[in-house]
């Protein structure tokens, strides 16, 4: 199972002097959100609830953006 990710800079300025790497970073946020998510539940309840992680994941990083 694969994952698609987008992402928006919103303060450009902060991105560039608060973050080393941008994309590294954007990654590994991910990747430990939705292993979060994932690990919770069995394979059968992933694919049925995916829509639902997917708006889990959404506010997650809303959260984030409006915190920084």
């Amino acid at each position: 199972m694969g994952a698609d990710v987008y992402f928006r800079v919103y303060d450009a300025v902060l991105s560039v002097t608060n973050i080393q790497d941008l994309n590294y970073s954007t990654r590994v946020i991910c990747q430990t959100s939705l292993q979060k998510h994932i690990a919770k539940k069995n394979l059968g309840d992933i694919e049925n609830d995916r829509q639902t992680i997917v708006n889990s994941l959404q506010v997650l990083a809303d959260v984030e953006n409006d915190h920084h």
